[in-house]
């Protein structure tokens, strides 16, 4: 089960299970796509313009100091799931850019941030 937070013809939202931080968030397209490379021009617009979209939102709904996005393509870059997704994480002073996910959040806790972060976008 997953807590989705929004969703578009092309893209899907959703707060992730194990977060680096709260609200750490993900993007994925509905095709499948296992790296940029294989993304139409419409898709990729698609996903930018939603993580932009969630980007606001998590800053309105957390007030971080700022917000990392991270997408990897390949083993080699340490892509862990064979299907695109931008990570979209709220970050605040004296975090570390290495700091490892938590322990996975109850699909409750999940649903309660996607309900917030909803409520800005």
């Amino acid at each position: 089960m997953c807590a989705p937070i929004a969703e578009t013809d092309q893209t899907f939202a959703f707060v992730v299970p194990r977060a680096i931080s709260r609200g750490h968030s993900l993007v994925i397209p509905k095709r499948h796509s296992p790296t940029l490379f294989d993304l139409t021009d419409d898709e990729a617009v698609a996903l930018i313009s939603a993580s932009r979209r969630l980007a606001g939102a998590l800053m309105a709904a957390f007030e971080p100091d700022g917000l990392t996005l991270v997408q990897n393509n390949g083993l080699a870059s340490e892509q862990s799931v064979p299907h695109l997704h931008f990570h979209l994480i709220p970050r605040w002073h004296g975090q570390s850019r290495f700091d490892p996910p938590g322990d996975r959040l109850p699909l409750e806790e999940r649903v309660e941030l996607a309900d917030l972060i909803q409520q800005h976008l």
